[in-house]
């Protein structure tokens, strides 16, 4: 067996709760007007696809489809995308101004889930909505196949690579069914993906710990971007009857939640059994893989 390697999270996590620790500074257009939590996203939205390179992808010839995964490199990305996020948020009000640990909550209960959903968004954006076309971007400009059954791992022994792909094989299947394949039919746009997001950093009804004032948001914030997409389906698309599209979008966003779940439970085995020459260490903001 190959001696196990450590990647270092511990750094990342510290810059992480440094941007969240930050004076409250939001976005807004003019003196006087605050602009609503979902406007400050769409509008901070493009400076945060600037930092994680997705405005570098400009077509798919830019692409590498990699016939191995390498796990440093996701989790560099990772780290971009962690950054990014954590500034993201920072440019919103009712964001800002909550109290540190209220922020950190939310955070680490939503980065994971829209990181998934975005990752997907942006394969989309980028190869097209052809259903047997199941590329997906994962870091920087290297996509992986999720046609492909037997995906190599790079930090992985050859006799641990069949039993990893066994494991994770239903849970891409899952992902392609319920998140690519639905985001392909709807064609999803920007303004609905910062939807998302908002929804997954407000939908705090189990989440332990949150302080009264920051679920007293949460259910404003709740209120106001569910006013905001009707008002955007309605006027700005002409789409009176949304129901079943929304109903798709909550089925996506718990589907996604529903396969991070099990794969953190199949992150557990994989150290039971010793399966990956890579060591994670120092904090649990990353993602198996």
């Amino acid at each position: 067996m190959s001696e196990k390697r450590q990647f270092n999270m511990k750094p990342t996590e510290f810059q992480i709760k440094e941007i969240l620790a930050q004076p409250a500074s939001c976005i807004n257009l003019a003196p006087g007007l605050r602009l609503t939590f979902l406007q400050q996203l769409c509008v901070g939205f493009s400076e945060f696809y600037e930092a994680i390179g997705v405005n570098k992808l400009a077509n798919e010839t830019n692409v590498t489809i990699a016939k191995e995964f390498d796990r440093v490199q996701h989790l560099k990305f990772q780290t971009k995308f962690l950054l990014a996020l954590a500034k993201l948020l920072m440019k919103c009000d009712n964001f800002n101004e909550l109290h540190f640990d209220d922020k950190w909550l939310l955070y680490k209960n939503a980065w994971m889930t829209f990181y998934k959903i975005e990752r997907f968004y942006a394969s989309v954006q980028l190869f097209g909505t052809s259903f047997k076309d199941c590329r997906v971007i994962y870091y920087d400009t290297t996509a992986l196949d999720y046609s492909e059954k037997n995906i190599k791992l790079k930090d992985m022994e050859s006799q641990n690579n069949d039993q990893w792909n066994n494991y994770w094989n239903p849970l891409r299947n899952k992902y392609v069914k319920c998140v690519l394949i639905p985001l392909k039919e709807m064609k999803l746009s920007q303004f609905e993906l910062t939807y998302i997001l908002a929804q997954i950093v407000w939908n705090v009804g189990d989440l332990d710990g949150l302080s009264e004032k920051a679920n007293r948001i949460a259910e404003e914030v709740n209120s106001q971007i569910a006013n905001e997409l009707h008002n955007y389906y309605v006027h700005e698309n002409h789409l009176t009857n949304y129901a079943e599209r929304l109903t798709k979008i909550n089925k996506m966003i718990s589907a996604t939640e529903s396969v991070i779940h099990v794969k953190k439970d199949l992150g557990l085995v994989a150290e039971i059994f010793n399966l990956w020459n890579l060591e994670i260490v120092g904090s649990e903001l990353c993602d198996i893989g």
